[in-house]
């Protein structure tokens, strides 16, 4: 099928390819945009950026912590 090309911001996203361009739904976009920020190479740039918080697994509360 050839080299396809994935466009995506918060406002906008395409999809690429040799038979030509379309747009993305809403709903891929979304989903491309959670999916990038749950790469290991994003969380590495923004790990001393004090607007985000990462956490690995689910949190509990064991006693009074």
């Amino acid at each position: 099928m050839g080299e396809m090309t994935l466009v995506f911001t918060p406002t906008a996203s395409f999809l690429a390819s040799p038979m030509g361009s379309q747009d993305m739904p809403a709903s891929q976009r979304d989903e491309a945009l959670k999916d990038m920020k749950r790469n290991p190479l994003f969380v590495a740039q923004h790990a001393d950026d004090p607007k985000f918080a990462f956490s690995a697994g689910v949190s509990e509360k064991i006693g009074e912590v």
